[in-house]
């Protein structure tokens, strides 16, 4: 008998394995600007595999990682970037208490997300 919800994870995984090959493609980039769009295709396609399986924290932390990218991809200036790097910091750690206190997340998940996110 096969179960109904096979194929949908099937579609998990692929999302999940196109991102991570996205993301290592943009380390073999010299250039900042192709290096930031594979990284912020793979933390779209992250944010959209975490959103269907229901792990929140990763979902919100991804998608921050994108405005990060976004935000890194404009023109550099050192203080600017300095202040946005606290600022992007502070809204992973808003992340981590949101999805524990909205979502329901395990503490210790959130706490490793937020970390591995900064």
């Amino acid at each position: 008998m096969i179960d109904a919800e096979l194929p949908i994870h099937i579609l998990y995984q692929m999302i999940g394995i196109i991102a991570m090959v996205c993301s290592f493609i943009s380390f073999q980039f010299k250039k900042n600007h192709l290096f930031l769009a594979f990284q912020c295709i793979s933390c779209l396609l992250f944010s959209i595999q975490f959103y269907m399986t229901g792990a929140w924290v990763a979902c919100i932390m991804n998608g921050i990682c994108i405005l990060r990218c976004i935000f890194y991809a404009l023109k550099k200036n050192k203080i600017r970037n300095m202040i946005m790097a606290v600022i992007f910091c502070l809204m992973f750690i808003a992340a981590a208490v949101v999805s524990v206190v909205i979502f329901h997340e395990k503490l210790f998940i959130a706490i490793i997300c937020c970390i591995a996110s900064i």
